[in-house]
């Protein structure tokens, strides 16, 4: 499909076996534990059988990829060329060129056809909901029914359509699992002695994060902490007291203090005063997406819930982030256009990943596309402006904003780069997704060659001055 190759080498690391093994069962699966339809849903080569009839149905699964891999070639670079034509244009304001092109793709995408199309399908209806919201009125031009159809269904993501797609992305593909279990590795080191133990959550969502990260402190050397507390942030009170009583629920089950607080709002609600905290508790603090996320969008917040972070004093913070990087010493116009084709590329990664792992029948795979990446892929576009700013800031990267207010990277362990390919090997056996720790001290997961996620630790360390 769009590929940017990037070099990729793992660090040399022991095989040992983790020290407290964090692939628990409580909201992950393992296939033999996924109900019939989803194991049936894998390629062959991933379920137990006949030796010979696993053998030719492996090939025959690889021969259609090869097929379809032959075909998308050979479209998608005219498909790419007219997302980036249309791309120009929206930047540019020239809506006649932008409806042009769009409904010239509208003949070439699909949201049901090869991982080209599907991807295909989203960049272009983000380029829709971002000129719509340029005019702020539906567009006009030639095709102007088309494109408010597609507005109209950008702007109708059921809650619980993306509740349950962001399931289905947890236990069908390794990308949050990931996240979580090489987080919560960093944490159980940083709090490994501690007796009271309080994890500000800065988006909770379902708390699925939590639970494995429960049972491993039950069984660690010292036992279980006298307390365990947790303050859920996120934008619904109902969701998070709906999660606050599954974690106590499962708490309770293990035998664990528990106490779960509540802390509703955006992420600038976080200040030290809004923590019901204790003294001599070690405190962690997580992000999954929302401190890379506050750069697209709000720079001064960044700093001022950065800054908030470190007045609290945590063992440790725990940063997933997506892995994609464009440059950001560009004006508006190129900005965007080096944001765009990148996420391009970064997604059409996982597009075809999840071809390699899902039928083109799977209903999981199409809520996932629709209800999560979709509607990731349009937040993503739609905050990148098209016109200069004078906002220097806004090229910097956010781990910059970290080490300014006092921040400092800490390398993974061997023992989190062992649990993380212990996840791979165990539960996503398929071909093509790659671990590696970088220079910096990040953890990242890939798809052939290609970056997709990472997850970094940070440490305080003195200040160099905001």
């Amino acid at each position: 499909m769009f590929h940017q190759t990037h070099e990729l080498r793992c660090r040399g690391s022991s095989e040992q076996e983790p020290r407290c093994n964090l692939i628990s069962n409580w909201g992950y699966h393992r296939e033999d534990h996924l109900p019939a339809s989803t194991v049936s849903s894998y390629p062959p080569r991933l379920r137990n059988g006949n030796p010979c009839r696993e053998e030719a149905a492996v090939t025959e699964w690889q021969a259609k990829r090869l097929e379809i891999e032959i075909e998308t070639e050979a479209t998608g670079g005219l498909l790419v060329e007219f997302l980036l034509r249309a791309a120009r244009a929206v930047a540019t304001g020239d809506w006649a060129l932008a409806t042009e092109a769009l409904a010239t793709l509208g003949g070439m995408i699909s949201p049901r056809g090869d991982a080209a199309e599907r991807v295909g399908t989203h960049f272009a209806n983000a380029l829709v909901s971002k000129m719509t919201r340029r005019l702020h009125s539906s567009t006009k031009g030639y095709c102007a029914q088309q494109i408010q159809q597609l507005q109209q269904k950008n702007s109708s993501h059921d809650p619980e359509d993306r509740f349950h797609a962001y399931l289905a992305l947890n236990k069908l593909t390794p990308f949050i699992r990931f996240a979580h279990l090489t987080a919560n590795q960093a944490i159980l080191e940083a709090v490994e002695m501690a007796e009271e133990i309080h994890i500000v959550d800065l988006d909770i969502m379902q708390g699925v994060q939590w639970p494995p990260l429960m049972q491993a402190l039950t069984v660690r050397a010292g036992g279980p902490p006298r307390l365990l507390s947790i303050t859920g942030m996120g934008s619904s009170v109902a969701v998070l007291n709906k999660t606050g009583a599954r974690l106590t629920n499962f708490a309770n089950s293990l035998g664990i203090p528990f106490a779960f607080h509540t802390l509703p709002g955006g992420i600038e609600a976080l200040t030290p005063a809004s923590l019901r905290r204790k003294g001599g508790e070690a405190l962690v603090v997580n992000s999954m997406m929302q401190l890379p996320r506050l750069l697209e969008n709000d720079t001064a917040t960044l700093r001022s819930v950065l800054q908030a972070v470190h007045l609290l004093a945590p063992e440790v913070v725990t940063v997933a982030e997506r892995h994609f990087s464009p440059r950001r010493n560009l004006n508006g116009y190129h900005q965007f256009l080096e944001t765009f084709s990148e996420a391009l590329r970064h997604y059409s990664a996982i597009f075809d990943s999840l071809d390699a792992t899902l039928p083109p029948t799977s209903l999981d795979r199409l809520s996932i596309e629709e209800s999560w990446l979709g509607k990731e892929i349009v937040e993503l576009i739609c905050l990148q402006d098209t016109v200069s700013t004078e906002n220097c800031e806004q090229n910097l990267h956010w781990k910059v904003f970290m080490e300014r207010v006092g921040f400092k990277i800490a390398s993974q362990s061997e023992f989190a780069m062992a649990q993380a390919r212990l996840l791979l090997k165990l539960c996503y056996p398929a071909d093509g997704y790659q671990l590696v720790a970088d220079a910096a001290g990040c953890l990242l997961l890939g798809w052939q060659n290609t970056p997709l996620f990472s997850v970094s630790a940070w440490k305080q360390h003195p200040v160099q001055g905001l």
